[in-house]
């Protein structure tokens, strides 16, 4: 999700190279650049005008959520990471590999991630319970990937691979039927500047599209933060020296891109007036404060629904409400986030009574703190980032000898939700 708090806003630079698509046939053709895997050089080719189908869009981490269970990767060792997984039923988590006699420590066991020290390691992601291992940027001598992993972990198989001096940019990757959609910063190997573009990969083949250069609009920078139905979710942020206006839009990878950002935005946020949050199933998130009042509203962009609601401080027990926003981490549930004159306060709203909550389940372990972030939902339950612990691995130097590092891992756990929406914590960890 986007989180958008005045000043506040994480500015990505965006540059991207502009590049239209072509229909065949009896409609016009034009021609479409494509860059390849070992070079930076274009490639000519001509494709034609489909129905891909719906996209998805998710982000790439430590964790991936499937409708059974989680994947997980850990740390246990020193020059590997290691792919876990726990079914919800039975919040156990366990090496993806079914050799007893495993030790999970070499490229033997399917659960074996090799990584370089002091490199960022793979993240995972599902799509449409698709587990994949990314690696957003060059490592040594590996270049920047997307892989699909059988759930087992024995079969792995590349989908596309970027060259060198590419890197993968957006937290969100999306996905239809024949395409992978992402921003990737790419850096020209004669001049040395730097550019992000919006990229298409290819499922079959892995061919890479450089599809849209954002720049060639304007010079404001822009990102991409989901996806409804057929069309990518692109936020544009203001450029210095204009009107702070947050725009919106929705845009067809395949279709006129200039065109459809040429058009009345989908919706647009002043956060001088208004906190948004804008999150990757097209659920749409305002307030606006004014007079000690906080206006809410709930904006489903899919369906043109919204639902409003009005809170003061009085209704929340406090004595001043400066601003607020609500988050919506998973359908259907509100938490408001409140900062009054002295701190942040958050409230659970139950829809169904019309009424806020004090959010007061907590986050524990040796770094966290502050409250539990819901990452999904299963059956009754919430799935909860809960915390955090410390642990050792053994770390080999050169000459042999061992000596301990640590690592920190994140604690996960579910949570009926009748006991999250009264607060109480009964926590099953996944362990």
């Amino acid at each position: 999700m986007l989180y958008h708090l005045g000043k506040k806003f994480i500015y990505l630079s965006l540059i991207l190279l502009m590049i239209n698509g072509l229909l065949s046939g009896c409609a016009p053709s034009e021609t479409v650049s494509m860059r390849n895997e070992a070079s930076d050089n274009l490639i000519q080719f001509h494709s034609n005008s489909v129905d891909h189908g719906s996209i998805v869009a998710t982000t790439y981490g430590t964790v991936a959520l499937t409708d059974k269970g989680a994947y997980f990767i850990e740390q246990h060792g020193a020059g590997f990471v290691s792919l876990m997984y726990s079914d919800f039923s039975t919040q156990r988590k366990f090496f993806v590999c079914s050799n007893p006699s495993c030790a999970h420590n070499t490229d033997a066991c399917p659960s074996y991630i090799p990584i370089q020290m002091d490199y960022a390691h793979p993240g995972i992601m599902s799509l449409n319970n698709q587990l994949y291992f990314v690696q957003a940027d060059q490592v040594g001598e590996t270049h920047p990937y997307v892989i699909a992993v059988s759930e087992d972990g024995l079969n792995r198989q590349q989908i596309f691979q970027l060259p060198s001096s590419w890197c993968i940019s957006s937290p969100y990757i999306c996905k239809d039927n024949d395409y992978f959609y992402f921003f990737a910063e790419i850096v020209d190997s004669e001049s040395g500047d730097s550019r992000t573009s919006l990229i298409q990969a290819s499922v079959d083949n892995g061919e890479l599209i450089e599809v849209f250069n954002f720049n060639s609009e304007d010079s404001a920078q822009y990102a991409l933060v989901g996806a409804v139905d057929r069309q990518l979710m692109v936020v544009r942020y203001p450029i210095i020296g204009e009107s702070e206006e947050y725009k919106y839009y929705l845009i067809t990878p395949h279709g006129n891109i200039s065109n459809e950002l040429s058009k009345e935005p989908l919706y647009v946020s002043n956060n001088h007036d208004i906190l948004a949050q804008l999150y990757s199933n097209g659920t749409l998130s305002t307030s606006v404060t004014k007079n000690g009042t906080a206006n809410l509203a709930i904006k489903d962009l899919t369906k043109d629904e919204e639902f409003l609601v009005n809170v003061t401080a009085s209704d929340l027990g406090l004595d001043k409400i400066n601003s607020v926003f609500m988050r919506i981490p998973v359908p259907d549930c509100y938490i408001l986030v409140v900062y009054d004159n002295q701190s942040m306060h958050e409230f659970v709203y139950d829809k169904t009574a019309k009424e806020f909550r004090p959010y007061t389940l907590e986050k524990h372990g040796d770094y966290a703190s502050g409250s539990p972030d819901i990452i999904g939902e299963w059956e009754h339950y919430f799935i909860l980032c809960t915390g955090d612990r410390n642990t050792k691995f053994d770390l080999y130097s050169a000459d042999g000898t061992i000596d301990a590092s640590d690592t920190i891992q994140i604690t996960y756990a579910l949570i009926s939700k009748d006991d999250f929406y009264a607060c109480i914590e009964n926590y099953l960890p996944i362990k």
